[in-house]
């Protein structure tokens, strides 16, 4: 294969630096998402939950637009068992992802 060139996740590791990371959020309290580096106006859309608020329009999109008056925090594993999203994956790749590490979960325990 001329011209492409393969990247091990490693190599994406030891060139990622902090302001580079993926932060893991939850936008208005009922969605759970991911803002880019490359895109930090728009919020990346996991899982939006109308428990939580979600409007119902806002079901399924791909994306939602930040602005000033919105509340935004970092996610927290807990966040991701709340919103049913696996979190197994991001926990392990903290040079790539940003978040709330302050409370997690063992064997269904918050600690």
């Amino acid at each position: 294969m001329v011209g492409i060139t393969l990247f091990s996740i490693f190599e994406v590791q030891t060139k990622t630096n902090e302001m580079d990371r993926i932060k893991l959020v939850v936008f208005k309290g009922h969605t759970l998402g991911y803002i880019l580096p490359e895109l930090p106006t728009s919020v990346q859309v996991l899982h939006a939950s109308i428990l939580k608020g979600a409007p119902c329009n806002d079901l399924y999109p791909s994306s939602k637009q930040i602005n000033s008056t919105d509340e935004i925090k970092l996610a927290t594993e807990q966040d991701f068992h709340s919103f049913r999203v696996s979190f197994q994956g991001y926990d392990k790749l903290t040079e790539i992802y940003e978040y709330d590490n302050s409370s997690t979960i063992h064997e269904g325990v918050e600690v």
